[in-house]
This record gives structure tokens, sequence and C-alpha cells, in this order.
């Protein structure tokens, strides 16, 4: 009997230790550190609107409404895992400039 315990309570034990090396492991890969410092558009050559969008958790999602006000159709743009819209005002100051709109999210 009390080699039964012993044999649950080590596979009790061995099954947590996967839980926690499989959660840390999981972690590890999907972690990027916190993206500071984000230029703003202003130094680019075009028309903008900054906007927030509220998710139901209350998070906030900075968006920017970039090129003229037509009805052209606009171009949703989203940038990599661990990056900021920044990266893509180049390339919106180039389709604003050609008469698009985009959305870019943050």
């Amino acid at each position: 009997m009390e080699s039964t315990f012993l044999w649950i309570a080590g596979l009790a034990l061995i099954f947590l230790l996967l839980l926690i090396t499989i959660r840390l492991i999981i972690k590890k890969a999907f972690y990027h550190p916190p993206v500071k410092n984000c230029d703003s558009p202003d130094s680019y050559r075009f028309e903008y609107q900054e906007y927030f969008l509220t998710t139901i958790n209350g998070k906030k999602i900075q968006t920017y409404l970039i090129g003229p006000d037509n009805l052209r159709p606009f171009i949703i743009a989203i940038h990599g895992w661990a990056n900021c819209a920044d990266r893509l005002f180049p390339m919106a100051e180039n389709l604003a400039a050609r008469g698009w709109r985009l959305l870019l999210v943050n």
C-alpha cells in the first residue's frame, strides 16, 4: 500500500514538473520585450488621424488613418510581432502620395 502511494506521488510530481517545463518553454518561445519609443508620423509627408479602439477587455489599440479622404478602398496594415507601426510609415507615405488610404494598427 505504501509503495503504491509513493509510486502515485512520484508520477504526480513528474507530471507537475512536466507541466511547469512546458509552460516555461511556451513563455520563452513567445516572449518579446515591450516596444518603447515608437516614432510619431509627424515627420512624414502625409495627413493622418490618430484613433484608439477599445477592446471588450478595456485594452486600447492605437491606429492611424492615413491618406486622402476619398472613396477609394483602403489598406489595413498590421506590423510584426515586436515592432511598432512606425516601421510602416515609409510605405504609408509612398501609398498616400499615390492616393491610397491606409489604416495602420499599432
